[in-house]
């Protein structure tokens, strides 16, 4: 089993499993965020859009991340009409 419950994503773990370089995932239902800070500035993530839709998340999230590399939209049909992610977890 690659991910369990309450863990965080280990992102040298996701680029091991898909090959694909520059990465747009989507974590949409992302909680409190489970993104792992450590390998996101190494890695070949372009960028990670983190949505749910539960608004009083945005706070939480905002503070834990603060890396261009992450995106908080919690616009979901911006989200939609962008179509252009490469993975998305749920």
């Amino acid at each position: 089993m690659i991910f369990k419950y309450n863990f965080t994503f280990d992102i040298k773990l996701i680029e091991n499993f898909i090959k694909t370089r520059n990465l747009k995932i989507l974590d949409y239902g992302c909680g409190i965020g489970t993104w792992s800070k450590n390998n996101l500035i190494k890695s070949s993530v372009k960028k990670i859009t983190l949505y749910d839709k539960n608004k009083k998340l945005i706070k939480i999230l905002k503070k834990k991340y603060n890396h261009k590399k992450i995106e908080i939209n919690f616009n979901l049909k911006n989200i939609i009409k962008k179509r252009n992610y490469n993975l998305i977890f749920m």
